[in-house]
């Protein structure tokens, strides 16, 4: 064992020590082991569901729905801000250290070079070799932060939607020239323009412009279906007074718009039964409209929901015994379907 690896060994052991969530692999224990050959030892929970990357081969370019690819993202998301939290650049995300449970939890690992932030921007010269995954900032040599691992996450988010990287070569200096241009194969249309906006974003070559992990937990897309894994907020407090209490304005103004909404969609539909009314009105005469009506109201719940169509068409026939035109009776048996709609909308209003 080098003296790298036994470096890399111990700092992972002493960063996953520090971190705990849900959606982080637990550390168990570290032991130094002489025989055969000297070698240090990480003990972590195991991951009976493999990793992410053994998962996309298995896929055999059978491709992820939506809703699969937001729910490994999310869970990613949750632990990368956990870990963001601590000060600390994960600097090696990648779908092999994404780790998956049977049980449908996701688990960041691979925590080997991370490294904790005792200033805003780390200045060495290490050079982390992620290869497809390295961010603009680090392919240069420059000072970076957190938002590298942003980057990182872009990649992963256009891995999981494509099965293949972005940006690919066989040298750095190539695929540095290709991730300077940032340009990219765009994912498949059947994405949402959401998802495909947020893998924009995420493969911004301006890390200032990229979005924090908050950011991202904080677009509508996400916040839809991160009640799936509320839960996790019992293992971060932090996330609940910082991203779902600040939401309770956005939530209220959701709620008014949500009201806008339906309130101009009554009055659509409003215009829409009125003019299905005046051509059944046109049609059969308001008077045996409104008999007709009052037979329906006479045979259903007081939603209007449960109708028992036979037995009205059977009921309106009759009314040629109340001196109704047997034509417009007939027809009014044929236009059943709008004077209902007539009915439920009545009982809505």
């Amino acid at each position: 064992m080098t003296d790298q690896e036994k470096k890399d060994a111990l700092n992972e052991a002493v960063i996953l020590k520090s971190l705990d969530h849900p959606n982080i692999i637990k550390f168990k224990e570290v032991f130094i082991q002489r025989k055969p050959v000297e070698s240090l030892n990480i003990v972590t929970e195991y991951a009976d569901g493999g990793d992410l990357e053994q998962k996309i081969k298995e896929q055999e370019n059978k491709p992820f729905t939506e809703v699969e690819i937001l729910d490994y993202f999310i869970q990613i998301c949750l632990a990368l801000r956990h870990v963001h939290n601590k000060k600390i650049i994960h600097r090696n995300l990648r779908s092999s250290n994404i780790f998956l449970m049977k049980s449908g939890l996701v688990k960041l690992g691979g925590f080997g070079v991370a490294k904790i932030l005792k200033s805003s921007t780390v200045k060495d010269n290490e050079m982390v070799r992620n290869d497809f995954y390295l961010s603009p900032e680090i392919l240069l040599n420059k000072p970076y932060d957190i938002k590298s691992d942003i980057w990182a996450l872009g990649v992963l988010l256009y891995e999981l939607l494509t099965f293949k990287m972005p940006f690919d070569s066989k040298s750095l200096p190539l695929l540095w020239v290709k991730v300077s241009k940032g340009v990219y194969d765009p994912p498949s249309s059947k994405y949402s323009s959401e998802i495909r906006d947020l893998l924009k974003k995420c493969l911004t070559l301006d890390p200032s412009k990229r979005p924090s992990i908050d950011d991202i937990l904080n677009l509508p897309l996400i916040k839809n279906r991160i009640k799936n894994f509320l839960n996790e907020v019992q293992y971060d407090p932090d996330f609940s007074k910082n991203v779902i209490k600040k939401n309770e304005n956005q939530k209220k103004e959701d709620e008014k718009h949500h009201q806008e909404k339906m309130s101009e969609q009554f009055k659509k539909e409003d215009n829409e039964i009125n003019k299905i009314k005046k051509d059944v009105e046109k049609e059969i005469g308001n008077d045996l409209l409104k008999e007709v009506l009052g037979i329906m109201e006479k045979t259903c719940d007081k939603n209007a929901i449960n109708l028992d169509k036979e037995l009205i068409k059977k009921n309106i026939l009759e009314l040629t015994s109340k001196g109704f035109d047997k034509t417009k009776v007939e027809k009014a048996v044929d236009k059943i379907d709008e004077i209902i709609r007539i009915l439920k909308h009545q009982y809505l209003k």
